[in-house]
């Protein structure tokens, strides 16, 4: 009888270590880096006077049904949810409870300031990395110098360009008013920013976000995450989406929310360790944050072959900019 029970217990220790590992691998690469205040922030024993334990117990388990219905690949009650959880949030928050703890760096001849909050399972050397990153790209961020360079060799229609209508046999579609039907991918690229207007505008668009707001430092959040070829990731318009806002006072206030591949802070990697590096990373990330948009490359050497003359993308020649100053003024 001992036998038999220890066999279930062992069958049973199994069955879960082999559940959980299948869970794991299931994840994906924004398993830190949900569309909403991430848990690790939100979440935590900093601000848990900030949300009760009967609220964080009701947003726990809603995001526990979002996590199950991701796996459906459409479910208009996932975006409901998603979009209501993303809320219930960010009303408990203002800039001040996410910024008054956090490392803030600051250019210190002008007001552009960010308040530092990382994911704390970044490495300690990593952490470092980031933080001396952001303070080199606050540097150079609105420099005209760089800022002219990445506007004047860019174009509106960076390749490869979506597709621009839905099709059946060979002609475009039309909606019920009559009207061509473009595709997903091409309207995305219609309500995103290509490139901007001029030179001055970017420079006054990034600057405002940048800037001190109400003598607080901006906020900018930084999720971990492992899994692809990239270096980093950024939900577009994050910035001045209002679902996301945070909510707590009037007015509402957006802040910065991006990811970074820890596998690109190993050892093996170029440019692992090398804050110029990563500040030219970081400020590709921010744009797409502002809804800068780039084509979806499917390769470093697609990106590479698309982006040369005067035919780059504004986000990637902005990136790059910032990269060439920095190392020209070591």
């Amino acid at each position: 009888m001992l036998e038999i029970i220890r066999k279930f217990l062992r069958f049973l220790f199994l069955s879960v270590i082999f559940f959980f590992n299948i869970s794991v691998f299931a994840q994906n690469v924004n398993a830190r880096y949900p569309w909403r205040l991430p848990d690790w922030l939100w979440d935590n024993a900093i601000n848990s006077h900030l949300v009760s334990a009967e609220e964080a117990l009701i947003i726990r388990s809603d995001i526990l049904k979002i996590n199950e219905l991701n796996k459906l690949e459409v479910s208009p009650a996932k975006e409901l949810l998603k979009i209501e959880t993303s809320k219930r949030i960010a009303i408990k928050f203002n800039l001040n409870d996410l910024t008054r703890n956090a490392y803030v760096v600051a250019n210190k001849y002008t007001d552009l300031a960010l308040a530092i909050e990382l994911d704390p399972s970044f490495s300690s050397a990593a952490k470092e990395t980031i933080r001396n990153a952001i303070s080199l790209f606050l540097r150079v961020a609105l420099d005209p110098e760089v800022i002219e360079k990445a506007y004047s060799r860019s174009t509106k229609t960076p390749e490869p360009m979506p597709v621009m209508y839905e099709t059946k046999d060979g002609k475009p579609l039309e909606d019920a008013a009559g009207r061509p039907v473009f595709t997903e991918d091409y309207a995305y690229y219609l309500g995103s920013r290509p490139i901007p207007g001029s030179a001055k505008e970017f420079s006054e668009h990034l600057g405002s976000a940048l800037r001190k707001i109400r003598g607080s430092p901006q906020l900018i959040v930084i999720s971990s995450y492992k899994g692809n070829i990239w270096w980093g990731g950024a939900y577009y318009g994050f910035y001045s989406d209002p679902v996301q806002s945070l909510n707590k006072e009037i007015p509402p206030t957006g802040y910065f929310y991006i990811r970074l591949n820890t596998d690109k802070f190993l050892p093996t990697e170029p440019g692992w360790d090398d804050p110029n590096f990563w500040a030219a990373k970081i400020a590709h990330e921010i744009l797409h944050n502002l809804n800068y948009w780039h084509p979806d490359y499917s390769s470093i050497k697609e990106r590479n072959e698309n982006n040369h003359g005067d035919v780059w993308s504004f986000v990637y020649s902005y990136e790059q900019a910032i990269y060439e100053k920095l190392k020209a003024t070591k």
